[in-house]
């Protein structure tokens, strides 16, 4: 694998050393060596990719099956089976024929990210009203906003770690909420703010800001911050995590799978994305190991061998937003302009 070392100048800021929050930064510099990739990976990509997606059946979900906007950005489902979507114009949850708009809390006008955690709770992050934490079983609510805590009441991403602390992106800085409520805000970290994707493999936190830069938690401590060299028109763009190991979707039609060791990102490749650039989310599929590469142009499966597949159907590609799979094995895809799509695997031409 490739290492890239820390620039020389990296250092920990004297007033928040033994602070337990170091902080360094570095410039990947790999830009011949990712265009070499991108074009053998697209090269190899395109033969299969049609194939690929004749196995799967679409059904299209806009103002025709109860969305009152077809402007959706986010998914989830539930514990109890239901599927949520919300957009600008609300939550709705789905009954297995249709949408139906909800009102869970008068203060859920706008929804721009939602998650469920290990308690099988349903993060709903807001436009601007903060976090709502609903219980589907007791049907209650813990309401996190600037009041208690939040660096800003515009919610990004979501996540969680193994101790079931809740990570939240805001247009501000990013805040880890407790297992007690508590909210800790990172708002030292000068440079991480308005971060637009956050995963976790558990243990470390790893996040994208809408600059374009690469940073990594651990224990309340940013870890490293890394981006390209800035002389490079290519950022990071979306984050994914799956397979034992970490994948990074840039602004050009390219990804990257990286490992951190020993507080440096470990390269394992660059690989073609079928022509999806942009990236706005990236969806681990345990199944096939593989994982659903969400961009402004559309949707393309990379397969744990680096082989593409086209998934973009029935015109349904401009500005994916998130995905999700649910306990039927339907994936669910979302987009920011043209409503849900569901996927499900036709068995009449699968082998």
């Amino acid at each position: 694998p490739a290492f890239f070392p820390l620039q020389a100048e990296s250092s920990v800021k004297g007033k928040n050393a033994g602070k337990g929050e170091a902080k360094a930064s570095g410039r990947t510099l790999y830009g011949a060596a990712l265009f070499l990739a991108l074009a053998l990976c697209l090269g190899k990509a395109d033969a299969y990719a049609a194939d690929y997606a004749s196995e799967y059946e679409s059904v299209l979900y806009d103002s025709d099956d109860g969305l009152l906007s077809a402007e959706i950005n986010a998914l989830a489902q539930t514990d109890d089976g239901y599927i949520w979507a919300g957009g600008y114009s609300g939550l709705y949850r789905y009954d297995g024929a249709r949408f139906e708009k909800t009102t869970l809390s008068p203060l859920i006008n706008n929804v721009m990210a939602m998650y469920v955690d290990s308690r099988k709770r349903l993060w709903i992050g807001t436009n601007d009203s903060g976090l709502v934490c609903y219980n589907v079983y007791t049907e209650t609510f813990a309401y996190y906003s600037t009041a208690n805590g939040l660096p800003a009441n515009s919610i990004r991403a979501i996540c969680e770690d193994d101790e079931g602390n809740i990570y939240a992106a805001t247009t501000g800085y990013v805040c880890r909420i407790g297992t007690d409520g508590t909210v800790r805000a990172y708002d030292t970290w000068k440079d991480i703010t308005y971060v637009r994707s956050l995963a976790s493999d558990g243990h470390i936190v790893v996040g994208v800001t809408n600059g374009g830069t690469l940073f990594f938690i651990e224990d309340d401590r940013l870890l490293l911050e890394t981006e390209y060299a800035k002389d490079s028109t290519l950022s990071y763009m979306a984050l994914g995590y799956g397979n034992d190991g970490w994948i990074v979707g840039l602004n050009a039609a390219a990804a990257s799978r990286f490992t951190l060791e020993k507080g440096r990102v470990s390269v394992k490749d660059v690989v073609g994305t079928g022509g999806v650039d942009n990236m706005s989310d990236i969806l681990y599929d345990p199944k096939n190991r593989g994982f659903f590469l969400l961009g402004d142009n559309g949707i393309t499966y990379l397969g744990e061998d680096n082989r593409t597949f086209t998934l973009t159907k029935d015109a349904f590609d401009s500005s994916m937003s998130d995905a999700m799979i649910d306990y039927q094995g339907n994936v669910w895809f979302a987009s920011s302009k043209q409503g849900v799509m569901k996927y499900a695997e036709n068995p009449s031409v699968i082998t």
